[in-house]
């Protein structure tokens, strides 16, 4: 992940601690039971977050899920990723790419970087995944020549959403998607309290990231409320 903006992730002795903002429920336990995504690799990712306290930070399976579903469903060949962590998104949705497919996934961290590569590697979609570290307007950059893409998947600092947003709209095409993860902000948005302290920047960041894809002028998309809401627009 980049640099995080809410001050309960600056909290770093929290996540250590082992506190975990996705908090788990029998019926998400039933629906990750009867409609899993998951395979050996992804279970590895999923122990080592668990072990490093990262889990909280990472998309649940539900919301790997229905990724696929979207990459299958939209025929989706080439995605970017903002936001590796320790790449079991970038896993889930290569697994839904065809042969020829693309995923461009990015991450701020070369920690992390080093962790994803270490699993990925190991998966028999690795010729479909690329890897790039560093500073996430860069690595944008560098792919503008590859666009338009077809998906544009956003899970990284709160604060730039607006910029990923802005770069998404330019290198995509009518049909494409847009999605971003954590989009009800811990339920801040509308008010409810589950103890996690973010900042008046993030909220107003995420509000107007939520504004411009509810557009229907631009976009058919809809507010999924998964554990940390999930916003997908599909572009008019």
């Amino acid at each position: 992940m980049y640099e995080f903006t809410y001050r309960f992730y600056e909290k770093k002795n929290q996540l250590k601690s082992g506190v975990n903002v996705r908090q788990s429920n029998k019926k998400e336990e039933y629906i990750v039971k009867n409609f899993p995504c998951q395979d050996p690799i992804l279970t590895e990712i999923k122990h080592s977050l668990y072990e490093d306290r990262m889990d909280g930070i990472q998309i649940g399976e539900i919301e790997a899920r229905f990724l696929q579903f979207l990459i299958k469903t939209h025929g989706v060949r080439s995605i970017v990723e903002i936001g590796t962590l320790y790449g079991f998104s970038t896993l889930a949705m290569a697994q839904a790419l065809p042969e020829n497919g693309k995923i461009y996934s990015l991450d701020l961290s070369p920690k992390h970087h080093e962790k994803a590569h270490f699993f990925l590697q190991k998966s028999p979609h690795w010729p479909r995944i690329e890897l790039l570290t560093g500073d996430a307007k860069q690595s944008l950059s560098g792919l503008e020549e590859k666009g338009p893409f077809d998906l544009v998947f956003i899970d990284a600092d709160k604060s730039s959403y607006l910029h990923y947003l802005d770069w998404a709209e330019q290198h995509t095409r009518t049909g494409s998607l847009i999605i971003g993860d954590n989009t009800l902000l811990f339920d801040t948005l509308w008010g409810g309290d589950r103890g996690i302290e973010v900042s008046p920047q993030s909220q107003k960041v995420m509000t107007e990231f939520n504004r411009r894809l509810a557009d229907q002028q631009n976009y058919n998309s809809v507010l999924i409320p998964t554990a940390e809401g999930l916003t997908v627009g599909i572009r008019n």
